[in-house]
């Protein structure tokens, strides 16, 4: 039941920054805000966070995520999975400094997630009290449920740092190994794996980062970041632009289009002990609509689409000398939705 984990998958829209050579907690984004200037119009905007100490706002984020994939050899094998997750999260503001940067602690107060794979229905609800085999098979959930941890953000939504995941790792632990401690590297190697596959994902989707400039309608900015996948460096460049502003009561809403498209560099053909491994190009694409209260100073709502494909074709002898071809093909499809609540 491994696939019942609470990780948002790969590039969320707009989101989730890894390298595999990092040391660091969370690697500082550096948006390139290259601001579009030609044919925009109506009034100029600041679109960034206004949190004052004391706020408290609650989001729902909703994750729906398609894997198909297929392996073709001496037989064809299939599986599809689909996971559909639930978070109900909330903020506190603890602290804002005159720079703008706030201090925030998040915290998971409800999970609900359903997943099929194969024709195999799975079911979790956080406020349900499981056994220790259940809590085995959700561990990820089971970690996260109730539990808070630190992020610093600045007023333009570049997370500096996110901290104090040290209670969420050992509930992880105690659930996952209770007899078995790891050691000190292995514990940390734990962290960073889940800081970066779960926690990261679901923090950027809540703090998108925006432009330092002033905003009019058709004005746009675009932020670059690094990835890895499998063995292509990706350039991810998500690129948003101001559709309108919207009149909601008393506050105003700048709606943004989003778009994902990447840069990659990378061997495609690579052999280790006797395997020739080919790699299609990547294949990855993303597109979403953010609504953002200008007024208030913080995303009100988002819905955005990111999808992967991939091919990769293996070639090797068996023990008589005939050649064994295998080749697998992945297809992922990851909607997110946040929503105020």
């Amino acid at each position: 039941m491994k696939y019942l984990i609470a990780v948002l998958m790969l590039l969320v829209i707009i989101s989730c920054s890894s390298d595999k050579k990092k040391t660091e907690t969370v690697k500082k984004k550096q948006p390139d805000n290259s601001l579009t200037t030609s044919e925009t119009t109506g009034p100029a905007k600041l679109i960034k966070y206004k949190f004052q100490p004391g706020d408290v706002i609650n989001y729902k984020l909703t994750t729906d995520i398609d894997n198909i994939q297929n392996i073709e050899a001496d037989s064809v094998i299939s599986s599809e999975l689909n996971q559909k997750t639930e978070y109900k999260i909330q903020l506190d503001i603890d602290n804002v400094s005159p720079e703008g940067i706030a201090d925030v602690t998040v915290t998971i107060f409800g999970i609900t997630a359903k997943a099929n794979a194969n024709g195999q229905n799975v079911e979790y609800d956080s406020k349900f009290i499981y056994s220790s085999r259940e809590r085995m098979m959700f561990s990820d959930y089971e970690s996260l449920k109730n539990r808070s941890y630190k992020v610093r953000v600045t007023q333009y939504g570049e997370i500096l740092d996110i901290t104090d995941v040290d209670a969420i790792i050992d509930e992880m632990i105690s659930i996952q190994s209770p007899e078995k401690k790891p050691t000190a590297e292995q514990r940390e190697q734990l962290k960073q794996q889940f800081i970066q596959s779960g926690i990261v994902p679901m923090t950027e989707q809540i703090f998108r980062t925006t432009s330092d400039k002033v905003m009019r309608i058709n004005s746009s900015w675009e932020q670059r970041y690094p990835s890895v996948i499998g063995n292509f460096n990706i350039e991810n460049i998500a690129s948003f632009n101001v559709l309108e502003y919207q009149p909601v009561k008393e506050d105003t809403l700048a709606k943004i289009n989003a778009s994902l498209s990447i840069q990659w560099t990378g061997e495609k053909n690579i052999s280790d002990q006797g395997v020739t491994y080919n790699f299609s190009d990547p294949n990855i694409s993303g597109h979403g609509t953010i609504f953002f209260n200008v007024t208030k100073g913080f995303v009100d709502h988002s819905e955005t689409v990111v999808m992967m494909e991939m091919e990769m074709r293996m070639e090797s002898s068996d023990s008589k000398q005939q050649p064994v071809n295998a080749t697998k093909r992945d297809r992922i499809v990851n909607r997110s939705k946040l929503e105020i609540l």
